[in-house]
């Protein structure tokens, strides 16, 4: 990647949910997990999987397929769930999300993120914080904070149940 003086570099890590590429900062990530055993919560939207435990630590996971619209799909050796501190309305939140594979990781030179189109797309333009080209690949840069801003409440009481 050329970087010139101007360029901010971001570095993100990108995962796959329904052969479509996104990209989130790796600050927010705390680890990446191979699939493992969830506690149902009972009355939760479908897309909170349930409670993981995660070094003694109870987290809501939230499976991205199904907070898409997506058809849920069955776990490969490939699922995984990434394990993220995110700020939501000024509180740290930490939770995991279920994702069909983690791909690599990568520096963006944040001056050539490009808007996502508000048109003619199939996922909502305000939860897309821009769209980052290559020659081989187009990452969408997906704002998991706007995202689940709406799920806050639902997030905080599944980890208190």
């Amino acid at each position: 990647m050329e970087i010139n003086e101007n360029s901010v570099v971001r570095t993100v890590l990108t995962y796959k949910v329904n052969d479509e590429l996104f990209a989130i900062d790796v600050i927010n990530v705390i680890s990446i997990l191979e699939v493992c055993p969830v506690t149902k919560v009972p009355m939760a939207p479908p897309y909170i999987k349930g409670l993981i435990n995660h070094s003694g630590n109870i987290l809501p996971l939230i499976d991205l397929r199904i907070r898409f619209g997506l058809p849920e799909k069955n776990i490969t050796n490939d699922t995984c769930i990434i394990v993220l501190k995110i700020k939501i309305d000024n509180e740290l939140v930490s939770l995991g999300v279920q994702v069909d594979s983690v791909q690599d990781i990568f520096e963006i030179d944040t001056q050539k993120i490009e808007s996502y189109p508000s048109v003619g797309t199939k996922y909502n333009s305000k939860f897309i914080s821009g769209v980052y080209k290559t020659e081989n690949m187009l990452l969408i840069l997906l704002d998991l904070e706007k995202f689940l801003s709406n799920e806050k409440n639902v997030l905080l009481q599944s980890t208190v149940s």
